[in-house]
């Protein structure tokens, strides 16, 4: 179980301890696989039952994913596609719901990640040559680089030093 958490917490970004601690048992084999196949999650719930005997249950992702299905009686509740909610009676349904939603991630494909580069542009002022350098934009765009380096302003500054930070999501 905890090298189950230990797993989770580095897929997600947190402690094995956090993971105890924050998220429900039920749903760890499902992040699990999710989050391994890049589909990255941001909140969920395995479903709690009440005093009657109800529950629901909800997972989110950190954007929208187009799948060819989805699990039975998965259902959106955003006009993005990325949060998503169940609800049923007894803890049969509850497990029920929980192994589909597993089995339904154990068949989606790897998603191949995406390469993502931010462009940090950076300069010192003119009037403050001792200070740090000052961030002029962080885009992902090139083309706004170059658009701000042809400002009238830009006079005002040197030194300047582009950062790219090359991510896969």
């Amino acid at each position: 179980m905890f090298n189950k958490a230990l797993r989770l917490g580095e897929l997600i970004g947190m402690s094995e301890e956090a993971v105890i601690e924050n998220i429900d048992k039920g749903m760890w084999d499902i992040l699990i696989e999710l989050n391994e196949k890049n589909y990255y999650t941001i909140f969920c719930c395995e479903g709690h039952l009440n005093n009657e005997n109800k529950w629901n249950s909800y997972l989110a992702f950190d954007k929208t994913y187009k799948f060819a299905q989805y699990p039975p009686k998965f259902t959106k509740v955003n006009k993005h596609n990325r949060f998503f909610f169940w609800e049923g009676i007894g803890e049969e349904s509850r497990q029920e719901f929980l192994n589909n939603v597993l089995n339904w991630a154990r068949t989606l494909p790897t998603r191949e990640k995406t390469k993502v580069v931010q462009y940090h542009l950076l300069a010192k002022n003119k009037k403050y040559p001792n200070r740090e350098a000052k961030s002029i934009i962080y885009t992902d765009n090139y083309e706004d680089i170059k658009c701000i380096l042809n400002r009238a302003d830009m006079d005002n500054y040197f030194n300047f030093e582009l950062v790219e930070d090359i991510r896969y999501i």
